[in-house]
């Protein structure tokens, strides 16, 4: 029986020790399938950058050299893919300068859709620096992607590094039944400043206490 016992124990203690390192279950399953959409989305914005008639049919301009950078990128998987995290309220409450509390008087549904802005304009505010060519490419040529299962259970942002080239920012919309949608932005800068959280964090415009960065990958 003593023997049983300490088995279990042992058994016991290597299951905690392996969710510890390895993270719960459903949210290793969740980052995998997030990381996969947002391959998928940052494909689709490659494709979207490289073809001519789809370039002509939205009347998109690309810099040569942006082109060529895109062109030499590979999408297909990421050299390092890291989660921006934040209180998007908090973010809206510092933007605005809102010391009177008007945001906390909109009513929920108003709140939902101002927190859904803040996430995607992460990229904007990154692609402001290098100027207004940046943030027009960015909205021209914007990516989506599905998660089909697996999706989380609150809105999530990704940044995916890549060997060469620009990284991909991508929000993750829950939906129902464990799906969600992804949406991709192109950041104007270089994948190979990025090599720790803390670079990353040095690329964007919101810094210090209110926002931080966690590498999945």
């Amino acid at each position: 029986m003593k023997n049983t016992i300490k088995i279990i124990t042992s058994a016991a203690a290597l299951l905690i020790a392996a969710s510890l390192l390895c993270g719960c279950g459903i949210f290793r399953k969740t980052d995998e399938a997030l990381i996969k959409a947002g391959l998928e989305c940052a494909g689709v914005m490659r494709e979207a950058v490289l073809n001519e008639t789809y370039r002509k049919l939205t009347s998109a301009q690309v810099d040569g050299e942006i082109l060529q950078t895109v062109t030499d990128m590979d999408v297909s998987r990421a050299a390092a893919v890291y989660e921006l995290k934040f209180d998007p309220e908090e973010l809206i409450r510092s933007q605005l300068n809102d010391s009177s509390g008007e945001y906390d008087q909109l009513p929920e549904a108003l709140k939902k859709k101002m927190i859904n802005s803040m996430y995607s304009s992460v990229p904007a505010l990154v692609n402001s620096q290098t100027g207004f060519g940046a943030v027009s490419f960015m909205s021209m040529f914007t990516g989506s992607a599905d998660v089909e299962r697996n999706g989380p259970k609150e809105v999530r942002s990704l940044v995916f590094v890549f060997e060469s080239g620009y990284p991909v920012y991508a929000v993750f919309y829950p939906g129902q039944n464990g799906r969600a949608t992804c949406t991709g932005f192109w950041l104007m800068i270089d994948s190979q400043s990025i090599t720790s959280p803390e670079t990353l964090l040095g690329q964007l415009m919101i810094t210090g206490d209110q926002i931080e960065a966690v590498r999945l990958k």
